[in-house]
Protein backbone atom coordinates (compact mmCIF):
# COMPACT_ATOMS: atom_id res chain seq x y z
CA UNK A 1 0.00 0.00 0.00
CA UNK A 2 0.88 3.88 -0.35
CA UNK A 3 2.14 5.74 2.47
CA UNK A 4 3.68 2.47 4.18
CA UNK A 5 1.27 0.75 5.28
CA UNK A 6 0.71 -3.02 5.41
CA UNK A 7 -2.07 -5.35 6.45
CA UNK A 8 -1.46 -7.65 9.22
CA UNK A 9 -2.37 -11.18 9.93
CA UNK A 10 -3.29 -11.76 13.31
CA UNK A 11 -3.34 -15.53 12.36
CA UNK A 12 -2.65 -15.94 8.64
CA UNK A 13 -4.50 -15.06 5.04
CA UNK A 14 -6.30 -17.86 5.15
CA UNK A 15 -8.02 -17.29 8.71
CA UNK A 16 -8.28 -14.00 7.93
CA UNK A 17 -10.61 -14.55 4.80
CA UNK A 18 -12.50 -17.53 6.58
CA UNK A 19 -13.50 -15.20 9.17
CA UNK A 20 -14.07 -12.06 6.94
CA UNK A 21 -17.65 -12.63 7.18
CA UNK A 22 -18.01 -12.02 11.52
CA UNK A 23 -15.51 -9.63 11.65
CA UNK A 24 -15.52 -5.94 11.59
CA UNK A 25 -12.24 -4.22 10.01
CA UNK A 26 -8.84 -5.08 8.66
CA UNK A 27 -5.83 -3.89 10.68
CA UNK A 28 -2.87 -2.40 8.99
CA UNK A 29 0.37 -1.00 10.50
CA UNK A 30 3.54 0.86 9.97
CA UNK A 31 6.80 -0.16 7.81
CA UNK A 32 8.13 0.17 11.34
CA UNK A 33 5.42 -1.28 13.18
CA UNK A 34 5.46 1.71 15.29
CA UNK A 35 1.71 2.87 14.28
CA UNK A 36 -1.46 1.14 13.93
CA UNK A 37 -4.50 1.54 11.47
CA UNK A 38 -7.94 0.08 11.85
CA UNK A 39 -10.09 0.27 8.49
CA UNK A 40 -13.65 -1.14 10.11
CA UNK A 41 -16.57 -1.50 7.78
CA UNK A 42 -18.89 -2.06 10.63
CA UNK A 43 -18.61 -0.77 14.46
CA UNK A 44 -18.29 -4.04 16.50
CA UNK A 45 -18.28 -7.44 15.35
CA UNK A 46 -22.16 -8.97 15.25
CA UNK A 47 -22.30 -10.83 18.16
CA UNK A 48 -21.03 -7.89 20.42
CA UNK A 49 -24.44 -7.44 22.03
CA UNK A 50 -24.13 -3.05 22.12
CA UNK A 51 -24.78 -1.18 19.41
CA UNK A 52 -24.97 2.47 18.38
CA UNK A 53 -27.34 3.60 15.83
CA UNK A 54 -25.44 4.03 12.71
CA UNK A 55 -28.12 6.86 11.44
CA UNK A 56 -27.27 8.69 14.36
CA UNK A 57 -23.49 8.08 13.80
CA UNK A 58 -23.92 9.76 10.03
CA UNK A 59 -25.71 12.97 11.38
CA UNK A 60 -23.30 13.65 14.22
CA UNK A 61 -19.60 13.52 11.80
CA UNK A 62 -17.06 16.21 12.37
CA UNK A 63 -14.22 16.86 10.85
CA UNK A 64 -10.49 16.42 11.34
CA UNK A 65 -7.20 17.54 9.10
CA UNK A 66 -4.82 14.31 8.85
CA UNK A 67 -2.27 14.94 6.38
CA UNK A 68 -3.49 18.32 4.90
CA UNK A 69 -6.95 16.78 4.36
CA UNK A 70 -10.02 16.88 6.03
CA UNK A 71 -11.83 13.90 6.38
CA UNK A 72 -14.64 12.98 8.44
CA UNK A 73 -14.99 11.27 11.86
CA UNK A 74 -16.91 9.95 14.82
CA UNK A 75 -18.16 12.96 17.09
CA UNK A 76 -16.44 13.08 20.42
CA UNK A 77 -19.06 11.57 22.69
CA UNK A 78 -19.69 8.67 19.96
CA UNK A 79 -15.69 8.26 20.06
CA UNK A 80 -15.63 7.99 24.00
CA UNK A 81 -18.34 5.37 23.49
CA UNK A 82 -16.85 3.21 20.85
CA UNK A 83 -13.90 3.86 22.92
CA UNK A 84 -15.77 2.14 26.31
CA UNK A 85 -16.99 -0.60 24.32
CA UNK A 86 -13.53 -1.55 22.60
CA UNK A 87 -11.62 -1.76 26.21
CA UNK A 88 -15.17 -3.17 28.07
CA UNK A 89 -14.82 -5.81 24.95
CA UNK A 90 -10.78 -6.49 25.58
CA UNK A 91 -11.30 -6.86 29.43
CA UNK A 92 -8.88 -3.29 29.58
CA UNK A 93 -5.78 -6.12 28.76
CA UNK A 94 -4.20 -2.81 28.01
CA UNK A 95 -3.19 0.49 29.95
CA UNK A 96 -3.18 2.82 26.70
CA UNK A 97 -7.09 2.27 26.28
CA UNK A 98 -7.73 3.78 29.29
CA UNK A 99 -5.03 6.10 28.41
CA UNK A 100 -6.92 7.14 24.83
CA UNK A 101 -10.18 7.40 27.28
CA UNK A 102 -8.13 10.67 29.37
CA UNK A 103 -6.62 12.25 26.56
CA UNK A 104 -10.16 12.23 24.43
CA UNK A 105 -11.84 13.42 27.22
CA UNK A 106 -8.33 16.24 28.47
CA UNK A 107 -8.93 17.26 24.54
CA UNK A 108 -12.21 18.52 24.29
CA UNK A 109 -13.18 19.75 27.47
CA UNK A 110 -16.49 21.10 25.39
CA UNK A 111 -17.78 17.36 25.48
CA UNK A 112 -21.38 17.33 25.64
CA UNK A 113 -21.61 14.95 28.78
CA UNK A 114 -25.57 14.69 28.37
CA UNK A 115 -25.34 13.25 25.04
CA UNK A 116 -22.65 11.20 25.92
CA UNK A 117 -24.78 9.43 28.81
CA UNK A 118 -27.94 9.10 25.97
CA UNK A 119 -25.61 7.24 22.98
CA UNK A 120 -24.18 5.42 26.34
CA UNK A 121 -27.77 4.33 26.97
CA UNK A 122 -28.73 4.08 23.61
CA UNK A 123 -26.27 1.61 23.19
CA UNK A 124 -27.59 -0.55 26.05
CA UNK A 125 -24.95 0.02 28.52
CA UNK A 126 -25.58 0.05 32.11
CA UNK A 127 -25.28 3.04 34.39
CA UNK A 128 -22.74 2.01 36.91
CA UNK A 129 -23.98 2.48 39.84
CA UNK A 130 -23.51 1.42 43.72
Amino acid sequence: MSHGYRRVFARGPAWEAATCPFRHAHNFADDEGRRALDLHWKLSQSYFALALDPDRLWERLATVRVGGQEILTLAHEETLILLCMHGARHSWARLAWICDIAELVAAHPQMRWPRAAADRAGAGIPANRP
